[in-house]
């Protein structure tokens, strides 16, 4: 019985230092997001890149570039930067059409950037939101455009 009472406490401790399995499910209370997306996308993709900066006064940098069929345009820096899915676009009032889609989440404060095509090309759409802002929504404007 001593025995048995050993194997257990040995199991539970293997057990705790595995790393979870790609079909972990992810919270409920963001389905939509996911990591940053890869740096190589396909002729006639369009993706964002985040690739990690030095941090700045211990804030953490991301650089956001648009990937327009292997061509990259650095767009902004972000404290963060988290993929959007396209499960998640009405959520965050982005339109169906939507190409790609980004945001930063940081203190507060969000920002936000997606592509969408409009007349064979591709228009960047940056928007932003704050906790304490007293006009909700997100604030979308254009803000450029890209052959395709």
């Amino acid at each position: 019985m001593k025995y048995l009472y050993y194997l257990l406490l040995f199991t539970v401790a293997v057990q705790g230092c595995t790393s979870p399995d790609e079909s972990s499910t992810t919270d409920d209370a963001t389905p939509s997001l996911t990591s940053p997306t890869p740096s190589t996308t396909q002729a006639d993709e369009v993706a964002f890149k985040c690739s990690a900066l030095a941090e700045a006064d211990g804030m953490p940098m991301q650089q956001v570039q648009l990937v327009i069929n292997g061509t990259s345009y650095i767009v902004d820096t972000f404290n963060t930067c988290q993929s959007i899915l396209p499960e998640g676009y009405l959520q965050y009032d982005m339109p169906e059409n939507t190409l790609a889609a980004t945001y930063s989440w940081w203190a507060g404060y969000g920002e936000y950037l997606y592509a969408i095509e409009q007349q064979g090309k591709v228009t960047l759409v940056r928007g932003w939101t704050d906790e304490m802002e007293e006009t909700p929504g997100f604030h979308y404007e254009p803000v450029a455009t890209y052959d395709r």
